[in-house]
C-alpha cells in the first residue's frame, strides 16, 4: 500500500551558536595561616582514653580450646573414627554426565552410578 501526501515543510534557517559564559571559580585564600604540627589542634596524651573497639574486643575476645587429648579406650575409638570420616569423604561421585556430587552408601549403589 502506497500512500502519497504532499508535504510543506520547510526547515528553519540555523540559529548561530552562543557563547558559554565562563565560570567564575575563586581561588581559596585561608584567612589566616594554621600551624596543625604545633599541637594546639589536637589533643597531646590520649593513651589513657580506650577506644570503644578495644573496649568491645577485650570483653568478647575468642576463647582458644585446648586440643583434648584421649588416652586408653578413648584414644582407640578417636581413631576409628578418624579412618571412618576419611573413608566416607572418598566416597561421592557425580550422579550424572555435568551433575553434582553424590555420596555412595554401598557397593550396589557404586555399580549404577551415572547410569538410568
Amino acid at each position: 500500500m502506497l500512500v502519497y501526501c504532499k508535504s510543506s515543510f520547510k526547515p528553519k534557517k540555523k540559529r548561530k551558536p552562543v557563547a558559554k559564559a565562563k565560570k567564575f571559580v575563586p581561588s581559596f585564600k585561608p584567612m589566616r595561616e594554621i600551624d596543625f604540627t604545633a599541637g594546639k589542634y589536637r589533643a597531646t596524651d590520649t593513651s589513657h582514653i580506650p577506644s570503644k573497639i578495644e573496649s568491645f574486643l577485650a570483653e568478647n575476645a575468642p576463647m582458644h580450646a585446648i586440643p583434648t587429648k584421649y588416652d586408653g579406650e578413648l584414644a582407640v575409638r578417636e581413631a576409628i573414627a578418624q579412618e571412618e570420616i576419611a573413608r566416607k569423604a572418598k566416597c561421592v561421585a557425580p550422579a550424572f554426565n555435568k551433575g553434582n556430587y553424590t555420596y555412595i552408601a554401598s557397593e550396589e549403589q557404586a555399580k549404577w552410578v551415572g547410569r538410568k
